[in-house]
């Protein structure tokens, strides 16, 4: 399942079928713990981020998390997640999200105000997504 070009080409020729224009990956792979991450654009200029399980558990928990994200924003849509756009057995396409990856934080250095920021707004995120009465089955 993991990802390969040959697979990203599928996937992308699948994409752009399916929107009638032709989709490119503009940014990645980003690899995450479960996923290939890519930012994907249409030659219309939407853009869509595209997430590829690395193997079959990888692709069960995708499938689960997809179900639980699109209660999430059907009952909080103003919450800054993003919405599922598209799932299948081999990908999903979530909402692209403008900013830098997670990951990327961990090498900043930050003031203690901004720090704080931060830590404030996650901490409000967190409160919002774990009061959310969302069946997780």
């Amino acid at each position: 399942m993991a990802s390969s070009p040959q697979l990203l080409h599928q996937i992308l020729a699948e994409i752009s079928s399916a929107h009638n224009s032709k989709c490119k990956a503009t940014a990645g792979p980003f690899k995450g713990g479960s996923n290939i991450v890519y930012a994907i654009q249409s030659d219309r200029g939407k853009r869509w981020c595209l997430r590829i399980p690395l193997d079959a558990d990888a692709a069960w928990l995708a499938a689960r998390g997809a179900r639980l994200l699109r209660r999430l924003k059907e009952q909080q849509p103003a919450l800054q997640v993003p919405a599922i756009i598209y799932t299948s057995e081999r990908y999903t396409i979530l909402e692209y999200l403008a900013g830098a990856p997670l990951g990327s934080w961990n090498t900043q250095l930050l003031t203690r105000e901004r720090r704080r920021v931060l830590l404030d707004h996650l901490a409000s995120f967190l409160f919002s997504l774990w009061t959310s009465d969302i069946n997780t089955e």
